[in-house]
């Protein structure tokens, strides 16, 4: 009897553990489950560390050999203007600026002419003119804006009709978006979820700082092969991995330069058929005229240098019209909103392969020769515009194309 009613007991339903009382053992205090109050816990952790160490050592700036990820160097010149406020000088651009001039060799130049003056190269990989008015933008409407900006444009920034909203948008608040919307319509509304990431990221380090968490995380990997080295920072005046190398290696930089032009110039030669007219595309041609608008409002002194391109890219696939159309559209904007525009004829030098480490980018024999004839041009422009600093001329209004 005393077997049945001990067997009895334990089919009994009533002395069985319940779901609902399962289901509280993994809550704290019959209430938030645990796996939860940890992954809170966790980020709160994060982002308590990430409050605590210096901003400029969270501002991700990778050259990463696992990826093409041109989006870190547009978030990289929004956070250091965020963060150090926009230099007096602010070098603006495509990677064809990024990689045009020695920067350290620009900065000793200027200053030593100049005094105590910051210089920033706040040039984006992979820009247009679209990506160019984001940056200028952000410069011109912060409390302390540039005293100059140089504006490095080449054929290739004026082409293509659509604007890179997505890239754009790196650079964007709510408002500026819906300033977009209402002028472009839904074109901008793909750029609202980076609009979206940018507000929680004034709210959240974690969400702010991410691509440098992403890389704080992957650098074990280092050791099974995936390389990920740090690039230099043109924003804070190193030079990129780009442009090293010692001067030893000329020789060799010119026999691969050769080599490496002949086999790009097969393969980009469909690429650089953007349209059948030469003229530049009216898009970007509004955008470097509202870039402009938004630099004279403030007071910004202003210069635009055409960027150079390696012969065989001039001569083979930049038909002559259509370098032609480039130069007369820019310097006829230039001439109406009252900006210098120097185009490559008459800049004082002629590079060839040997100053470029590809069709469009210099390298470091090339940079050296054009950084130090820009330092030259910068110098006189910058002092005329500290004559009237901050003198606001009045206000243009967008101009039509």
């Amino acid at each position: 009897m005393a077997e049945r009613s001990s067997t009895s007991n334990s089919d009994d339903p009533s002395a069985q553990p319940t779901k609902s009382h399962s289901r509280a053992a993994h809550r704290v205090g019959g209430g938030m489950p645990v796996a939860l109050m940890l992954a809170i816990g966790i980020v709160c952790a994060v982002e308590i560390f990430l409050r605590t160490r210096d901003p400029h050592s969270l501002i991700a700036y990778p050259e990463l050999a696992a990826s093409d990820d041109q989006t870190v160097t547009y978030v990289a010149a929004r956070e250091f203007i965020a963060t150090d406020s926009p230099a007096d000088i602010a070098l603006i651009g495509s990677s064809q600026m990024r990689e045009g001039v020695w920067m350290p060799a620009l900065i000793d130049d200027l200053r030593s002419q100049l005094g105590d003056v910051r210089v920033a190269n706040y040039a984006l990989r992979g820009a247009r003119a679209d990506a160019m008015e984001a940056v200028t933008q952000y410069l011109a409407t912060h409390p302390r804006p540039p005293k100059l900006a140089v504006i490095g444009l080449s054929v290739r920034d004026l082409r293509g009709a659509e604007p890179d909203v997505t890239r754009m948008a790196v650079f964007w608040d709510f408002s500026r978006w819906t300033t977009e919307l209402r002028a472009h319509g839904f074109d901008a509304a793909p750029a609202l979820p980076v609009v979206i990431r940018n507000g929680l990221g004034k709210i959240s380090y974690t969400l702010r700082y991410r691509d440098q968490i992403a890389m704080d995380l992957t650098r074990p990997l280092k050791p099974l092969g995936i390389d990920y080295r740090r690039e230099g920072n043109p924003i804070i005046g190193e030079t990129t991995f780009q442009l090293t190398g010692g001067r030893g290696l000329k020789t060799l930089e010119i026999a691969r330069t050769r080599i490496s032009m002949r086999r790009m110039l097969a393969r980009a030669r469909d690429s650089y058929a953007w349209a059948e007219s030469p003229e530049p595309s009216p898009a970007m041609v509004q955008r470097l005229r509202s870039m402009l608008t938004a630099l004279k409002e403030r007071g910004i002194a202003v210069v635009i240098v055409e960027m150079g391109v390696a012969e065989p890219l001039q001569n083979d696939l930049i038909a002559a019209d259509m370098a032609t159309a480039f130069d007369n559209t820019v310097s006829r904007i230039a001439s109406e909103e009252g900006v210098r525009f120097i185009p490559a004829e008459v800049q004082p030098f002629k590079l060839g392969e040997v100053h470029f480490s590809d069709l469009q980018h210099h390298n470091r024999p090339g940079a050296e020769i054009f950084g130090k004839w820009l330092a030259g041009e910068i110098v006189p422009i910058f002092k005329e515009s500290l004559a009237g600093s901050y003198t606001r001329p009045p206000a243009t209004g967008p101009a039509s194309p």
